[in-house]
């Protein structure tokens, strides 16, 4: 059983490691993680197993950009997010290896919707990664060249249900 809730402050080395096994020298540091976590703390998730081991991982931040944009640094998404914000913005999701394709991943998403309370949901992917976020009821917006030096990325957004007589925006 996975038990989906937010990352206490003293969990972030056990972040910070599995971040590591994820993201290899790409990965963000402790400092780094601490501050995304303090600057929205009910939007940095962790899944735990059963025995409350953390399996699995959601960073957010709550802002108002219609194109992402990428910095490093502890800073970097503090100094863009703000709690009026009109997108949710998944920032990282991560599974440790072991556990996943077994709705891990999956979980943490509906979390971040369920979080969103009416609010846009945004994620960048990269190549790989966009059978699961369509899987998880995602569309692809747009690609984002340049998003990052190394691979293809691309805008992911959750729809809200479209009114009648409206279209979806889905792209083709």
């Amino acid at each position: 059983m996975t038990v989906i809730s937010p990352l206490r402050p003293d969990e972030i080395g056990a972040v910070a490691a599995l971040e590591r096994d994820i993201e290899g020298e790409m990965a963000a540091g402790p400092a780094t993680l601490a501050a995304r976590r303090e600057m929205f703390p009910e939007g940095f998730l962790a899944a735990r197993d059963g025995t409350g081991e953390i399996i699995g991982y959601l960073e957010t931040c709550l802002w108002d950009l219609e194109r992402p944009e990428y910095g490093s640094g502890p800073e970097f998404f503090r100094q863009r997010h703000h709690a009026a914000g009109a997108v949710l913005y998944i920032i990282f999701v991560g599974v440790e290896a072991a556990h996943r394709r077994r709705g891990v991943g999956s979980e943490l998403l509906a979390a971040a919707i369920s979080l969103a309370a009416g609010r846009a949901v945004h994620a960048v992917c990269r190549d790989e990664h966009l059978e699961f976020y369509r899987r998880a009821g995602f569309i692809r917006r747009s690609a984002l060249p340049g998003f990052l030096p190394h691979g293809e990325f691309h805008l992911m957004e959750y729809p809200s249900l479209p009114g009648p007589g409206e279209n979806s925006g889905q792209e083709k």
